[in-house]
């Protein structure tokens, strides 16, 4: 993760950018944002694309862009500078963010369980999480990114029995290799990993104790401040746009699959079908809890993630599900 100070981030709000103005209503002029997504057109974002298709913002008084993302697109740091007003990330980004003293806000939360996983060889005798940590000949690679999680893991599990590289991205190196595990996400790399050949079975992180919010909405709270009746018709037909999806996803796979050349309408489908569990809880979809921030907290403090506590509160916007 790209990680940048409170200065360095806080330079760019003045930055001209993306950013709606007005009140919108349905029948009238529409108030243009944009939601700047941290990855390529997937599922993960799904019920994002059927609120467009279904022309669920259009009817809150939105006309909303959805702008693909991609290794290296700082979503954060675009919403923070203020060239849009709202992007996708995870709630250890804006804990993260606010340590520096960057004022992102969270509105709304896809995965209520984090899809940040650890894959390994179907074929291996590793039949949890612990396991990809024993000691075993030969060492096992092990291919992640500098994430939050990792640091947690290693407050947690012995990284000495493994041989810790940098993910590169892809399961190119996984398919070749026996004894290589990588970070992935649950809902997708296992699936290209099985239809290249080398079948894969995967961990949750959140099995460890430490699962951020995912896919989380963010905005500025300046924007929150002087916007708040467009941030809660966004947050609705977001909502309305995730039952929709998680009912049927086929129309809005239909919709994103051609913006996502290197997926198949095979992995679409098997990662929607993964993904329910993640997203769908008694609570509500998108809902948090000051609980949850508070929890995520305290752990990203005991692991010197950041230096000292901050306002769960201020972390936070959420809006009932009326």
């Amino acid at each position: 993760m790209i990680k940048q100070t409170a200065a360095l981030v806080l330079s760019l709000i003045a930055t001209a950018g993306l950013v709606g103005c007005g009140e919108g209503s349905p029948g009238g002029p529409l108030t243009k944002v944009s939601l700047q997504l941290n990855w390529f057109p997937e599922p993960e974002f799904g019920g994002f694309y059927e609120a467009q298709r279904a022309k669920l913002f259009e009817e809150a008084g939105l006309d909303v862009t959805l702008l693909a993302g991609g290794p290296g697109v700082p979503a954060v740091q675009m919403v923070a500078s203020g060239r849009v007003p709202f992007g996708i990330a995870s709630a250890d980004q804006v804990v993260q963010a606010r340590a520096q003293g960057v004022p992102v806000v969270a509105l709304f939360a896809v995965y209520q369980t984090s899809p940040q996983g650890i894959m390994v060889h179907a074929s291996s005798d590793i039949q949890d999480l612990a396991g990809v940590f024993a000691p075993r000949d030969p060492t096992l690679t092990l291919a992640v990114q500098d994430l939050p999680y990792v640091t947690w893991l290693k407050s947690r599990y012995d990284f000495s029995n493994v041989r810790e590289v940098a993910y590169q991205g892809g399961v190119s190196q996984f398919v070749h290799d026996k004894d290589y595990a990588q970070q992935c996400f649950v809902t997708f790399e296992p699936y290209a990993a099985d239809f290249a050949g080398a079948p894969a079975r995967s961990f949750l992180i959140a099995d460890s104790g430490f699962n951020p919010y995912a896919g989380v909405v963010i905005t500025r709270e300046d924007y929150l401040k002087n916007n708040e009746a467009i941030c809660r018709k966004l947050v609705d037909a977001m909502r309305e746009g995730w039952a929709r999806y998680l009912q049927d996803p086929g129309p809005a796979n239909t919709l994103m699959l051609p913006m996502n050349p290197g997926e198949t309408a095979e992995s679409f489908v098997k990662a929607s079908t993964r993904q329910i569990d993640l997203i769908q809880t008694d609570a509500g979809l998108g809902t948090m809890t000051l609980d949850r921030w508070q929890t995520l907290i305290d752990q990203m403090v005991k692991v010197k993630l950041i230096p000292q506590t901050i306002d769960a509160a201020a972390c936070m916007k959420t809006f009932a599900n009326e």
